[in-house]
């Protein structure tokens, strides 16, 4: 009736105003006669849907408590908490609706919610209670009623004897295992029909009292609330007569109602618009509000493009702890993204919902230990504690704990130890090996370029086997004979025209003069090695007694413990193979 008033008052230019809690509205019409004027005057009461919430912990303020409801019952119109006097550590408050299915719908979930550590208790507002009754709403009350016993459950009983207008089934205050309801039907004649009938009915074990209900009425309380104000202000010498007194109580009320009103638009903090409370989304883990649209727009992004770590509130970026590996996340991560899907489902279209619940599908999956995915083909699947798992999809198979290959050799081997045993065996690893040991003992011939891994102890005359070209191998110069030398020279047979920085010069240098030259020329060489060999582990080539020729290693004494863990005549070679790298 009250929907309807308003879209008929609307309509008919009558109501304007973007909010009313409670009003009265005087409506005046003229007739066109020019004789006698005509007027009208009917006073209408509106009252929108409220319920009453006790038991709140005093530290529970209204962005606290706001915090909690939005993403649970819905936009609210107005919110107000209030201390209670008489017990000051306890507080209660009121919530209005604009619909009565969103007042029932809050009735039917936060009834025995716990906020802030305090179990609430719900119930419908005394003064919507009085204004149903002006309406013509009958109410009956249903006691001794057993505590899991829940509204869906308990309306269908009460329902076959009339049109139930609201059903309010609340905790009682004193005895938490036992709730009680008040039941508001169209008629008289059907609320005694139904205490009679329901009357003793056996409802879980618990034979239920169902009676008429009788309540004082409200503008009787607020009559007499209102004369005891004008009398304190009359004898506190407020104001000079009792009249005065009542003028002033009314107006006290009204700049109350204006409070109420201004309360009523909030600012996005956003994009600075200013909306109703209605059009305002409350983030959880912090008391910043944004319009609807922003939080549309802000989530959309963030489910589609990032993972659900990022699902935090778009003004302080809280909670923190959802980007962090720690206790506190797994403990508190279930019920963030519990309120966040009840949140998101309300907000967002159904087909963006879905992919929020298909990531938060595939994260509870990735933390489960008996789901894997597949390394090759990325298909999810859960395996039975095998030592190792085959993709349902592709067939791969592969170590649960590492993810690698599966290879017979694995099972006698950890997860570390293998993957070492795979880069030892591997191909390219073993070529890098060969590149690096030929960057260290080997030699190319300078014609063809083929590479060879040196073994030293014969001369410094090397033949290429590829191509037959004879080059020194400490400085790449041709052997070549004397008549085509082209050069006047007395040498004869093989010779070649070695710089001054080869081998076949420095070998006679001592080492200090060696590393004296590099440090002039900034070039770093090697002095200590850390060893427990006393002999030369150079490898060189040797002849037996036969001529054969073996590979073995120098074993000469080390003679210093600054030659780099060399004898003296392959440290020197190594110095020198310094001095023809930079060109010095």
């Amino acid at each position: 009736d009250h929907d309807r008033f308003r879209r008929s008052a609307k309509k008919n230019h009558l109501l304007q105003p973007k909010f009313v809690s409670e009003s009265n509205l005087s409506v005046k019409s003229n007739s066109s006669k020019s004789s006698d004027k005509l007027v009208h005057e009917v006073n209408i009461k509106v009252v929108l849907p409220e319920i009453h919430i006790n038991n709140l912990k005093p530290n529970t303020n209204y962005n606290n408590l706001r915090k909690y409801l939005d993403p649970l019952v819905g936009p609210l119109l107005h919110l107000k908490v209030l201390p209670r006097k008489e017990k000051p550590h306890t507080c209660f408050g009121f919530v209005s609706f604009s619909r009565m299915k969103d007042a029932e719908k809050a009735l039917n979930i936060l009834d025995g919610h716990v906020i802030d550590g305090s179990t609430i208790s719900v119930s419908l507002s005394k003064r919507y209670i009085d204004y149903l009754i002006q309406e013509g709403t009958v109410f009956i009350r249903v006691e001794n009623i057993h505590c899991e016993i829940k509204r869906e459950d308990f309306l269908p009983w009460f329902s076959i004897y009339g049109e139930v207008v609201i059903c309010s089934l609340t905790t009682c205050f004193r005895n938490k295992s036992l709730k009680l309801a008040l039941v508001g039907y169209r008629t008289k004649n059907q609320a005694n029909i139904a205490i009679k009938a329901c009357n003793g009915l056996n409802l879980h074990g618990k034979k239920i009292v169902v009676k008429m209900n009788f309540i004082k009425s409200t503008n009787d309380i607020v009559t007499d609330m209102k004369n005891r104000k004008a009398r304190q202000l009359l004898a506190e010498g407020k104001v000079a007569t009792y009249e005065e007194g009542l003028c002033a109580d009314e107006t006290m009320d009204e700049c109350f109602e204006d409070e109420i009103i201004g309360d009523c638009l909030k600012e996005c903090q956003i994009c600075s618009e200013f909306f109703k409370v209605q059009e305002m989304e409350s983030m959880f883990n912090c008391t910043h509000q944004c319009c609807l649209e922003c939080a549309k727009q802000y989530f959309t992004v963030q489910i589609k493009e990032k993972s659900l770590n990022h699902l935090v509130c778009p003004v302080c970026q809280e909670p923190k702890w959802l980007s962090e590996n720690s206790a506190t996340k797994s403990s508190n991560e279930s019920q963030y993204f519990g309120m966040m899907d009840i949140f998101l489902r309300r907000i967002l279209d159904p087909e963006l919902h879905d992919i929020f619940q298909n990531k938060l599908r595939d994260m509870s999956l990735q933390n489960s230990e008996n789901f894997k995915w597949c390394s090759k083909c990325s298909y999810g699947f859960f395996y039975g504690g095998k030592e190792f798992v085959i993709c349902d999809s592709c067939g791969h198979v592969s170590c649960p704990s590492c993810n690698l290959p599966w290879k017979s050799q694995h099972s006698k081997l950890s997860c570390e130890k293998f993957k070492q045993w795979l880069e030892d065996n591997d191909d390219t690893n073993q070529l890098n090996g060969i590149e690096a040991y030929l960057e260290n003992n080997g030699i190319s011939c300078p014609k063809c370029k083929f590479r060879y891994s040196l073994a030293r102890g014969g001369c410094i005359h090397f033949v290429c086997t590829q191509c037959k070209f004879n080059f020194c191998y400490g400085c790449d110069q041709e052997f070549y004979n004397n008549k085509d030398c082209g050069k006047s020279c007395n040498r004869y047979g093989l010779h070649a025209h070695h710089p001054r920085n080869c081998l076949f010069y420095m070998r006679d240098k001592e080492p200090n003069e060696l590393q004296e030259l590099l440090t002039k020329n900034n070039v770093k060489f090697t002095t200590t090695v850390e060893t427990m060999c006393k002999c030369c582990p150079m490898p060189v080539q040797d002849s037996d007694d036969q001529g054969n020729y073996k590979d073995t290693v120098c074993g000469k004494d080390i003679e210093s413990d600054q030659h780099g863990g060399l004898c003296r005549s392959h440290y020197i070679e190594y110095l020198v193979g310094l001095i023809r790298k930079f060109s010095i």
